[in-house]
């Protein structure tokens, strides 16, 4: 009798102790701050946690699909680090779909299937990144990188939010806004 209850005290301290080591470690994911945004949705949530933001322009359609992650008091922009992409969103990857040339000043982005990034450069700098390449950053797959404005919101947005609003027959406005951080930048459609 004491045998098997010597046992199963020892097997029950394995099973105890395996689940702690599991429970104490991490992903680099979970350890990263940027990433932490954008991992944030439950596997329930994920569908409600989806967004869409869509124009059509010169008759073409352009449509941005993103995850929507909430501030839930944290302070996330303030943790997304100089240099660093961000993936736009939360969970899967943001893709941009048109129809259309769209043209960010300078920089031209043809018809087709992407993934998008945002970088802040500098503290009140940031830009878009286009990439062709649907796996991790890979500064080789940039399409193009468009010099975002860096705006005020008048009042804080607790869920992030990107929108595409035409301002003509085949222009229109990128706005990205999370807390009081709002992003913009105008483009063509050809």
């Amino acid at each position: 009798m004491k045998k098997v209850l010597i046992l199963l005290l020892m097997i029950g301290s394995l099973l105890m102790w395996g689940c702690a080591a599991a429970e104490e470690s991490a992903t680099p994911e979970e350890e990263a701050p940027a990433e932490e945004a954008a991992q944030e949705g439950e596997m329930g949530e994920e569908d409600s946690m989806r967004g869409t933001a869509q124009v059509t322009l010169a008759g073409k359609n352009i449509t941005i699909e993103y995850g929507r992650p909430t501030l839930q008091g944290r302070d996330m922009i303030a943790q997304l680090e100089v240099g660093a992409p961000w993936r736009l969103g939360m969970n899967t990857a943001t893709t941009l779909d048109t129809e259309a040339a769209l043209t960010f000043g300078g920089a031209t982005v043809d018809p087709g299937h992407y993934r998008l990034w945002a970088m802040k450069t500098s503290e009140t700098e940031w830009v878009l990144i286009v990439s062709s390449s649907m796996e991790e950053f890979d500064e080789a797959s940039e399409v193009a990188r468009i010099p975002l404005t860096q705006g005020e919101n008048a009042q804080p947005v607790e869920q992030f939010t990107i929108a595409l609003e035409g301002t003509g027959d085949n222009s229109g406005t990128f706005t990205a806004t999370w807390d009081t951080l709002k992003l913009s930048a105008d483009f063509t459609a050809e």
